[in-house]
């Protein structure tokens, strides 16, 4: 064997005589030392100076390289200066030890597990083709980046870093790597390895990072395992070729800044589970809503799951470590929390048993404690199960669709409900909920059309909106312990007749009642201080409420819809009543507002609009502001007292109210909006008690009112309302003395009125000629054109033509 020292001779001979004069026979060589080896230049790392053992790694090579390279396991080294040989266990490479070696062909790597490729190791090495027995090794950043002609790496990698394969253009497949601890797809790993066409993103995966396939121009498909959370920026930009993405977990990945090529959302197909699959496409987050082709798996994956036992698919979750002791010495056994899941497609039926414990061998030992998001998801061949002690909490959607479900019956163990578990289980007749159970999240139930009854255990002190359109239930017993009942938790319960809601409770959520029919009679507790809008929307068999004396507002839509009621008392506690609080109550005929309230309306208003029963309202003078359309349809409304604090009588707020004979405006009213009076056809008078005409518009009163309606004015300010847009437009318009005077003025000076042949004569005058009778009735009004005659009566008369009135008897 041929052999140099790459040595200082004179450290050498030093340390020879130290040897002779000590008696001992030490190692000659220095940690750090580069000795060669057949082609292969070696760092000397570590020695054992009394058994010449130690260890090296690969820092280069000489000058007489051969394409085909073994990386030994040791290596020998003789010493000729102390004729004593050396053997290295050889445990790694050295950054740059390769780089730009055109000469290698071949790599095989005879190492122990666990070798170091340092950084630049191998890179630039055009001609290396193949690499072979890589064995757990850890392997730098860009150590073989730019080995364009290298076809494949056998073997496994344990850890990798970034870029290290970039530009690898001959690459038909990426490197197996380990199932312990490798947990990501590095920076740039494969970036340029435009011969890449499919790639397998195996389990341990939780990360894929920015650039890591970038520009793989051949890619077609890939596949993503259950364990995938992130995929980072431009980590599959310009993969033009890409046509199929599999994603096979249940969590959707989430992408961080342009992932894909903007291309690729338009002719990439995304396949996805059937249970998710609305959450890709149209119906996605963050970049997945893109894409335009989106398809189920069609059949079972192992990305989607960890373990498989008697056709039972898991997730696992290492808990701890534990040495074992046995016959063959000491041993690490792991153990696992266990979830079951599906894999990838609905796969269960008939009736499934699930295990505490599917696996106890020496090395491992596996739990269940819990079914995983979706596990049965769409199973309707699922006909029962039973679910292991272990378990404390089943998972969202886990047995969503399972429609050959009959009756469920849970574990003490159970703590929690997952959202939507049964939700459209159909065929679901039965749910025994332990004691144990403490919540149950929104749509847990939800669409059970089967179910009848419920009992929540006292344990729950929350609740989602479990129960949303079970339209068979028709009893349910509510936990005495229960805080909230949460938004929609009983929405469309069509068949529910009663319900009792414990004192426990302080907040009902919006819409928990909606659409349930059958309800005929609610008390609420005074336990309960805040509603939600809509909570008994469209109850139309709603005939009695009692509300508690704890609320201070009757929120939007609270009653709306509910065309039975017939009695409501609001409490002296209200302050508020929003708008479409009773929108269509058409059997309520009379409502107390109490002097508490200041507001009536706001959100959508139409706060009493469609009440058809209704006669007469008095609105408290607490009441500040009253919104539109708030008696808007209210057909048989009679009459109504205004607060005299009101400023303001917004649109609509009486419109189609054809019953409405008279009304009182107050003086603090300043404005009128728009179409109030529209359809008020049966409005026979008005007073306006403002000395200032309120602002309103043409189109607040109907034409009809204008010529017929009569409207009374503050004393002296018939005037200003004669000059006043729209109060001009009115015929009969009169002070509250009876009178359409402001002044009375000589008639001398106003010879343009005069009788003649019995007719009183109006000349001269362009405007309009109001005239009274002696009590101050209006009798006429008419527009002048230069010359009136009017035929009225013997009597006295008053006329009035523009700002003059002049007295003259017949």
């Amino acid at each position: 064997m041929k052999t140099k020292i790459i040595e200082k001779l004179g450290m050498k001979l030093l340390s020879s005589a130290f040897c002779l004069l000590c008696g001992t026979n030490a190692l000659a060589l220095d940690s750090g030392q580069l000795i060669s080896v057949e082609g292969l230049t070696y760092r000397v790392e570590s020695y054992n100076e009394w058994d010449g053992s130690g260890t090296a790694s690969v820092a280069g090579y000489g000058d007489d390289l051969p394409g085909d390279v073994v990386i030994p396991m040791e290596v020998r080294y003789f010493d000729y200066e102390d004729g004593r040989e050396y053997v290295f266990e050889v445990w790694g490479i050295d950054p740059y030890a390769f780089q730009g070696c055109t000469e290698l062909t071949s790599l095989d790597f005879q190492l122990q597990p666990g070798p170091s490729i340092g950084s630049y190791a191998f890179s630039g090495c055009t001609n290396l083709e193949r690499v072979e027995g890589i064995n757990d090794a850890m392997v730098g950043d860009h150590a073989f980046s730019g080995c364009t002609s290298l076809v494949a790496v056998e073997g496994q990698l344990n850890t990798m870093g970034a870029y290290a394969f970039e530009n690898c253009n001959s690459l038909e497949a990426i490197p197996r790597y380990s199932d312990a601890g490798f947990n990501e797809i590095p920076e740039g790993a494969f970036s340029g390895c435009t011969g890449l066409q499919e790639v397998r993103i195996d389990k341990p995966i939780v990360w894929i990072q920015a650039n890591a396939f970038n520009g793989c121009t051949s890619l077609r498909t890939v596949e993503f395992p259950h364990t995938l959370q992130n995929i980072y920026e431009n980590a599959f930009t310009g993969c033009t070729s890409l046509t199929d993405i599999y994603v096979y977990g249940l969590n959707q990945p989430s992408l961080s800044g342009q992932v894909f090529s903007d291309e690729t959302f338009g002719t990439a197909t995304v396949h996805a589970p059937e249970a998710v699959i609305g959450s890709y496409g149209g119906g996605g987050y963050d970049g997945w809503y893109r894409f335009t082709k989106v398809e189920k798996l069609t059949q079972g994956n192992d990305l989607a799951y960890d373990l498989e036992i008697d056709g039972l698919y898991y997730i696992l979750y290492a808990k701890r470590q534990e040495p074992i002791q046995t016959g063959d010495g000491e041993i690490i056994k792991t153990y696992y929390d266990a979830y079951i899941t599906q894999n990838g497609v609905p796969s269960y039926s008939g009736f499934v048993e699930i295990p505490r414990t599917p696996v106890d061998q020496e090395d491992m030992y596996v739990e269940t404690v819990g079914i995983g998001d979706c596990a049965f998801w769409g199973c309707s061949g699922l006909t029962g199960f039973v679910i292991p002690n272990s378990v404390t909490g089943i998972g969202v959607s886990a047995f969503a669709d399972c429609v050959g479900l009959k009756s469920v019956t849970f574990p003490s163990s159970i703590t929690g409900i997952g959202g939507n578990a049964f939700a459209g289980c159909s065929g679901l007749e039965s749910v025994t909920i332990p004691n144990s159970v403490v919540s149950i999240e929104g749509g847990a139930f939800s669409r059970c059309t089967s179910l009848t009854d419920i009992t929540i255990p006292n344990s729950v002190t929350s609740l989602g909106n479990a129960f949303r359109g079970c339209t068979g239930l028709e009893s349910v017993v509510l936990s005495n312990t229960l805080k909230t009942i949460s938004g929609y938790t009983f929405d469309g319960c069509s068949s529910l007749s009663e319900i009792e809601i414990p004192s426990s409770v302080s907040e009902i959520g919006e819409c928990a009642f909606r659409g349930c029919t059958s309800l005929t009679e609610v008390t609420m507790p005074n336990s309960v201080t805040t509603l939600g809008n809509l909570i008994f929307n469209e109850c139309t068999g709603l005939k009695r409420v009692t509300l508690p004396n704890s609320i201070t507002r009757i929120p939007n839509g609270l009653f709306s819809g509910c065309s039975s009621l017939a009695y409501i008392s609001i409490p002296s506690t209200v302050t508020r009543i929003e708008g479409s609080a009773f929108y269509g109550c058409s059997a309520l005929t009379e409502i107390t507002i109490p002097e508490s309230v200041t507001q009536i309306g706001v959100v959508g208003s139409g706060t009493f609009a469609g009440c058809t029963g209704l006669t007469e309202v008095v609105i408290p003078n607490s009441v500040v502001t009253l919104s539109a359309s708030t008696f808007m349809g209210c057909t048989n409304l009679e009459s109504v007292t205004l607060s005299e604090q009101l400023a303001e009588i917004d649109d609509y707020t009486f419109y189609n109210c054809p019953n409405l004979k008279s009304i009182t405006i107050p003086e603090a009213v300043k404005t009128i909006g728009n179409n109030v009076f529209q359809g008020c056809t049966g409005l026979a008078t008005i007073k306006v008690e403002n000395p200032e005409p309120p602002t309103a518009f043409y189109t607040t009163f109907t034409e009809e009112q204008y010529a017929d309606t009569r409207v009374t004015v503050p004393e002296g300010t018939v005037a200003d309302y004669e000059t006043a847009d729209p109060w001009l437009n009115f015929k009969w318009l009169q002070d509250e003395t009876g009178t359409g005077i402001s002044s009375i003025g000589n008639p001398a000076e106003h010879s343009a009125v005069s009788v003649e042949n019995g007719q009183i004569v109006v000349e001269c005058v362009d405007g309009r000629v109001t005239v009274y009778d002696a009590s101050g009735k209006m009798v006429d009004s008419i527009e002048n054109k230069g010359k009136v005659e009017l035929s009225l009566p013997k009597g006295v008369y008053i006329v009035k033509t523009g700002s003059t009135t002049t007295k003259i008897a017949i």
